[in-house]
């Protein structure tokens, strides 16, 4: 079976638990304080934090973003693209590209270089850091090699029943330096 069957086929398992279950309402990624103390710092020693604003299937980041002094910035999809802002609360967002909350066109533009940690869910992940999203490409192109300037570090954001031992990979595919569940922080080799 190719690749691209293999990541069809586990995007349509997830989907369907998605419907056949009530979400993920107010589940919080794991608290910052139990991630070990080298990612704690990198964290917290960070000027700009890019996030999400969390699907029903994704993990809320409300806590973090309380436990984090640093400037906050979320994507929006413009064409084939996604595109980073700051926003600083509820009324700085609209419903966007596929019924995702997004800053609201006026916010100001955040460059990628001006990015130091990327929050970056997904579908899922495996153990390796590899990324399985909604299918778009839109963080596989932002976050590609080389692409952008000087790359932020990335930490994979998923429920911990979507993180699974082994994805196939695509040399395209985004792969992330830490994984960050409800329970539990994962460090990847890269």
């Amino acid at each position: 079976m190719s690749k691209n069957r293999i990541k069809i086929l586990t995007r349509r398992v997830f989907n369907d638990r998605k419907k056949a279950s009530s979400g993920l309402f107010g589940k919080e990624i794991l608290d910052i304080e139990k991630w070990p103390q080298k990612w704690q710092d990198k964290v917290r020693n960070a000027r700009m934090i890019a996030g999400y604003m969390p699907l029903s299937d994704e993990l809320s980041l409300d806590a973090f973003w309380r436990s984090i002094p640093a400037g906050k910035c979320f994507p929006r999809v413009e064409g084939e693209e996604i595109v980073f802002y700051e926003a600083f609360g509820e009324g700085s967002f609209e419903s966007g590209s596929f019924s995702i909350l997004e800053p609201k066109k006026g916010m100001s533009r955040v460059e990628i270089s001006q990015i130091d940690v990327v929050l970056v869910p997904a579908t899922a992940y495996d153990r390796d850091g590899t990324r399985l999203g909604r299918g778009k490409g839109f963080y596989d192109r932002c976050f590609s090699e080389g692409r952008n300037g000087k790359k932020p570090l990335l930490i994979g954001v998923v429920p911990s029943e979507n993180l699974l031992s082994r994805l196939p990979r695509d040399p395209w595919d985004l792969r992330v330096s830490a994984i960050v569940t409800e329970q539990e922080f994962l460090e990847v080799s890269l």
